[in-house]
């Protein structure tokens, strides 16, 4: 037996839940195909930490050793719930092939070709404890060399792995942090909501990151009753650094849909056809396509919100824009009786000199323009202005966001006049904030 004095042990915790790699992943995918398969690996990850984690941990810290998950580490999580659900597994391909592929690929990209084709096998079925029915060699042979199971850079002789200095760094040295777990502080039944939180966004972003003709499950299957989404636009990643592309200064509120419209982002037709049903117009679109920004969809778990009621749009205006919110409510009575068409002509004809609403906000640079016209928060709350019924509808267009297709019905507007789908404000946050319980998904065209 060998024994090693070594006292952080790396551990591969997490690459099965991750990528694909437990039969059980097998049988959700020919039950329910990708959208079924995106769901089990979900709730993998969502009761890891229960599961498996206290466990294994309990285990190694009775033998007097550390343990570290590099597949845990905060980043390889990230970059692995982002990376589309076919290139991390394909279970059309055979055990041993299409269980965790992604990282079989990696392996033999390092010269490790044997162990990147050795077939999964619990520990208690290699010792044949627990099934008889299977053999305990499995594709091990005697002729696998230790080079090609372990990197040579990694390898350590027998003198090196005696060697005091390999069992632990210098003291006075902090330790190097390999993913170790983070303790969690929160009650059990927070936490659980927080992973239930985690696999409904993780599930529903599985299924939107579908390849196309790939097998797709009913959408009644998903959880969208608890997923809500917003789709952004950006041509850096600082633009998706929060729900607003714009920033939290600027843009403290986000438009979202919920179970209605999610249900029409994920349904058929290209991006385009998809962002118009949900009410966006056609000439905003090819300007954002134009500047060379690309479209994503956030997913997050729902919350409370207001809904685009002219109610919603003052209660967001009461709590949010107290500077403003004097000269908008004043007015409130005027912006539910008079149409757009009106008011656009009216601040055309005054204020606008002859732009509309839309250009001026166009001209805009991430919320901001040096253009008087632009009615930023500061402007419409100046003594300058005097809050006009027109100005105050510029400043809803140019802050909030509500376009001429907005009619406080709660709903989007399609251009043709048709109701679109329930949408919603919330505050404007970094998706850092919502830790796990977040995704992005690009809208390719």
């Amino acid at each position: 037996m060998y024994t090693s004095a070594a006292r952080l042990l790396l551990l591969g915790m997490g690459a099965d839940e991750q990528m694909g790699g437990y039969g059980r992943h097998r049988t959700a995918f020919k039950r329910g195909g990708w959208a079924g398969l995106g769901a089990e690996l979900a709730a993998d990850r969502a009761r890891l930490w229960k599961r498996n984690l206290g466990r294994d941990d309990r285990v190694v810290s009775d033998h007097g050793r550390e343990a570290r998950y590099p597949f845990l580490d905060e980043e390889v999580v990230a970059t692995l719930a982002a990376t589309p659900l076919h290139l991390l597994c394909d279970p059309r391909r055979p055990p041993g092939v299409g269980d965790k592929l992604v990282l079989r690929l990696l392996a033999r990209s390092i010269g490790l070709s044997r162990c990147a084709s050795l077939q999964k096998r619990a520990i208690q079925f290699g010792t044949r404890i627990a099934n008889k029915n299977v053999s305990g060699t499995a594709l091990l042979s005697p002729d696998i060399a230790l080079d090609e199971l372990v990197h040579p850079s990694a390898a350590l002789t027998a003198a090196e792995a005696a060697s005091p200095a390999a069992a632990a760094p210098p003291r006075g040295k902090p330790r190097e942090s390999l993913a170790k777990p983070t303790k969690r502080r929160a009650g059990g039944r927070l936490a659980a909501k927080s992973a239930a939180a985690a696999a409904a966004v993780a599930a529903v972003a599985a299924y939107a990151r579908l390849p196309e003709g790939a097998p797709r499950g009913p959408l009644t299957a998903l959880p969208l009753s608890r997923v809500s989404g917003r789709v952004s636009r950006g041509a850096t990643l600082a633009a998706f650094e929060t729900l607003h592309p714009d920033g939290l200064a600027v843009k403290p509120v986000s438009w979202v849909v919920g179970e209605e419209g999610l249900s029409m982002l994920l349904g058929a037709g290209t991006v385009e056809e998809r962002l118009l049903r949900l009410g966006f117009e056609k000439r905003w679109i090819e300007r954002r396509r134009a500047a060379g920004e690309a479209f994503r969809l956030a997913l997050f778990p729902a919350e409370a919100a207001e809904p685009a009621t002219w109610d919603g749009i003052f209660n967001v205006v009461r709590e949010t824009f107290p500077e403003a919110a004097p000269k908008v409510l004043a007015r409130a009575g005027e912006l539910r009786a008079l149409p757009f068409a009106e008011l656009q002509a009216r601040a055309t004809a005054g204020y606008l000199r002859g732009a509309s609403y839309f250009e001026v906000n166009e001209a805009a640079m991430a919320g901001a323009s040096e253009d008087s016209r632009y009615l930023s928060t500061a402007r419409l709350a100046s003594e300058q202005c005097e809050g006009r019924v027109e100005e105050v509808r510029g400043w809803l267009y140019h802050v909030l966001g509500l376009s001429d297709l907005f009619d406080g019905a709660g709903s989007t507007v399609l251009p043709d006049g048709r109701r679109g789908v329930g949408e919603f404000l919330i505050r404007n946050r970094r998706v850092a904030d919502f830790g796990e319980a977040f995704a992005w998904v690009e809208l390719t065209p």
